[in-house]
């Protein structure tokens, strides 16, 4: 797996989520065996839903550790906004339709649309990483190609 940029706070998030699973799996693994002790499985509804929860605990714990482990957290006072890439604030002219749009550039996993946050890895996120204020690009995006030009970078 390739470095994974966050910030701090995301970082936490996860290490927080983490522990919080730790501690639920017990439990959860407590409750399968009191379900068991119950007889039949088949038609025993809380053994199948600890079973399910179980199995969702594992492999959230190990999406989680494959993260943190790949984490390379980016101090956002250490950003330089000559360029964009992780932390960046962008203000790009939609070509199109001549309305501005101010995104910013985060990781994966730190998206929010309604923050105007988008990943580095989404359509916009990948067609305007590294380019600079003035630079023009097309992006291919479900509506059709919409033509931006970078009006301006910065660091909030």
């Amino acid at each position: 797996m390739k470095e994974l940029l966050m910030s701090q706070e995301t970082y936490d998030k996860l290490k927080s989520e983490l522990n919080e699973l730790n501690e639920e799996k017990p439990k959860v693994q407590e409750l399968i065996a009191e379900a068991r002790s119950h007889g039949d499985l088949s038609e025993n509804a809380e053994y199948h839903a600890a079973r399910e929860r179980l199995a969702f605990i594992e492999a959230r714990i190990s999406q989680i550790g494959a993260k943190l482990a790949n984490a390379k957290i980016i101090d956002p006072k250490k950003i330089k906004a000559n360029k964009v890439g992780y932390g960046v604030t962008v203000k790009l002219l939609n070509k199109n339709t001549k309305k501005v749009d101010e995104f910013t550039v985060v990781g994966d996993g730190e998206a929010d649309p309604d923050k105007s946050e988008i990943s580095m890895n989404s359509p916009i996120g990948k067609a305007i990483m590294d380019l600079k204020e003035g630079d023009e690009v097309e992006v291919k995006l479900p509506l059709g190609i919409v033509k931006y030009k970078i009006k301006q970078i910065y660091v909030k």
